[in-house]
């Protein structure tokens, strides 16, 4: 289990000098820390030499940037007790703190897959403490690489294959023909060409992440269990974990971003579907309609985003500093939209501005809901 500690710089605050003076503490500035602090600054060398194993890295930031205080599950409970108990008694959570976050990497050998866990808390400029729970499980590697765990991008890696065959003979026919300009002026072979590009990403990035979970997956199974050997080296031991659970971040986050592509080729997919579609007379039809009312669409889009964004804004001026739900931009402009769909939660905008808020939503409701969505 990883602690991972961001520090702010301490500085002056943004306070009348002589309201400064009279607060008498610093203030945490946007810049992170990275210098050492607590034992580390200490002249006694033997104080440092006394630190826990677990701790050892606790008040330094190293190249990392991150404070890290380690608790190894391979060794005694008493061990990981007295690295917590040294860092409560040297106060490795001082007002520079920003955010804690409490890491761990998991393997679940009967569902063969990684579980990575992250319990953040941050302390807020307000005075607030948030608290936040992630969780993510991606696929371990099989004990046995097949061919068929690899089937679906070889197959889709051929099909991929066959576009650009095909593409590539359009374009020669279109040199021979000297319509190269005209056939690259074309939006829908334009599309071709992205979905085989995009295509192409995809099946690498997922050779990509399999090959990356495998070698975390060898690393891990190199690394030593208990009872640990005497001479161990403890530090690069600890040091081996944490990368491992930076690897395994990495990979989460390689795949949100994967999935993510995946959903952009799902759309470049549907427009082949309409490319397609221009040989069916019905359906031919349907797109020129379509296409002809565009800029129409665009037009009243403009005049629909603009009046929803004065609303969502109004409501963060008045309901923001009081309801979370309305308390930044992002924020407001999801409420907004609830608002819309008919998932009202009036009762708290009335507490908040009983006067404000009844005007604001009655405007809301006969300019967006009554007006707007029915032109």
């Amino acid at each position: 289990v990883r602690a991972r500690q961001r520090r702010a710089k301490l500085g002056s605050c943004n306070l009348l000098e002589a309201l400064e003076d009279w607060y008498a503490i610093q203030c945490r500035q946007p810049e992170l820390s990275m210098a050492d602090f607590g034992p580390l600054n200490s002249e006694n060398l033997s104080v440092v030499d006394e630190m826990p194993l677990g701790a050892k890295h606790a008040y330094s930031a190293g190249t990392s940037g991150f404070f890290d205080a380690l608790f190894d599950v391979e060794r005694p409970l008493r061990d990981a007790l007295e690295t917590a108990t040294y860092l409560r008694r040297n106060h490795w959570l001082t007002s520079a703190t920003t955010s804690l976050e409490l890491e761990a990497l998991m393997l679940n050998g009967e569902g063969a897959s990684f579980a990575i866990l992250s319990i953040t808390f941050e302390w807020l400029y307000d005075g607030g403490v948030t608290r936040r729970v992630r969780s993510h499980v991606f696929r371990a590697v099989p004990g046995e690489q097949l061919v068929m765990d690899y089937l679906p991008e070889i197959i889709w890696l051929g099909l991929i294959l066959v576009l650009l065959q095909q593409e590539l003979w359009e374009v020669v026919k279109a040199t021979m023909r000297r319509e190269l300009r005209r056939y690259f002026s074309s939006f829908w072979n334009w599309v071709d060409w992205i979905s085989i590009a995009v295509g192409v990403a995809i099946t690498v990035s997922s050779l990509w992440i399999q090959e990356m979970t495998s070698t975390l997956a060898r690393s891990i199974s190199q690394l030593p269990r208990a009872p640990l050997a005497a001479n161990l080296d403890g530090l690069a031991y600890q040091q081996s974990w944490s990368q491992h659970i930076d690897d395994a971040h990495f990979i989460v986050t390689m795949r949100g971003w994967f999935s993510l592509a995946l959903f952009w080729y799902s759309s470049i997919i549907t427009a082949r579907m309409l490319k397609a579609s221009l040989g069916q007379a019905k359906l031919a039809m349907i797109q020129i309609t379509l296409a002809d009312g565009f800029w129409d669409v665009m037009h009243l889009m403009l005049i629909f985003l603009v009046v929803f964004n004065n609303f969502a804004v109004g409501g963060k001026i008045l309901f923001g500093p009081e309801l979370e739900d309305w308390s930044t931009y992002p924020q407001c402009c999801a409420s907004a939209v609830l608002l819309m769909m008919g998932a009202a939660k009036f009762d708290q905008l009335y507490e908040v501005a009983p006067i404000s808020a009844t005007i604001w939503y009655w405007l809301f409701i006969l300019i967006m809901m009554f007006l707007m969505l029915n032109l």
